[in-house]
């Protein structure tokens, strides 16, 4: 009997609360982790990357970071956590190592969006949905040079309705939030594991 496939899913504290409806959605497929802590920043992604992903090898990669990395501290001027240079170059280390020390298919996730004045009632840390976007475009355009599918969780939400989705502080998720989220995650790694196994045998 052929091992179940092992799907890792990569993500900040919005994969945290979806997750557990991508595990439920995949449960006659597959195996469903997710990195043992919050993913954060790109940054933070390679410098866990041994230990999160060469470590365990999965067959599927659902990868997201973004939303930590376009945060703007107070204490810093609100200059953004990392700048967009920086993050598309992390982006395409992070995919280089997948794609070198791995034999998992990898699918990008874009970064959901914010709602900019609930996030202002955060004093000392805020998102904005500009950022939101320009992020996902450098994110896009590196993931197509790689030739990875992306799984546009920003036009979804986008679609369904960021109010009815988000909860008071413009970033985190409801429990339906989260429910449409893994729903539809689970939905799209399923048709990736499909097609594997038909390319595969």
């Amino acid at each position: 009997m052929l091992e179940r496939p092992h799907v890792l899913i990569i993500g900040d504290s919005t994969s945290m609360y979806f997750h557990t409806y991508v595990a439920a959605g995949l449960r006659d497929v597959a195996d469903v982790t997710r990195v043992p802590d919050n993913g954060r920043t790109s940054t933070h992604i390679l410098e866990r990357f041994d230990a999160w992903v060469v470590a365990v090898q999965p067959d599927l990669v659902h990868l997201n970071c973004g939303l930590h990395d376009l945060g703007r501290h107070e204490a810093r001027a609100w200059e953004l956590k990392t700048p967009l240079d920086r993050y598309e170059t992390n982006l395409r280390r992070i995919v280089a190592r997948l794609q070198a020390e791995t034999g998992a298919r990898v699918i990008w996730a874009s970064t959901t969006p914010v709602i900019d004045a609930w996030q202002l009632r955060t004093k000392n840390f805020a998102r904005r949905e500009a950022d939101v976007v320009a992020y996902n475009a450098v994110a896009a355009a590196v993931m197509a040079s790689h030739g990875i599918p992306i799984n546009d969780l920003h036009a979804l939400v986008t679609a369904a309705g960021p109010d009815k989705l988000l909860g008071p502080d413009g970033v985190h998720f409801t429990e339906p939030g989260s429910a449409l989220l893994g729903e539809h995650v689970a939905r799209v790694v399923r048709d990736a594991l499909l097609a594997a196994a038909r390319v595969g045998g």
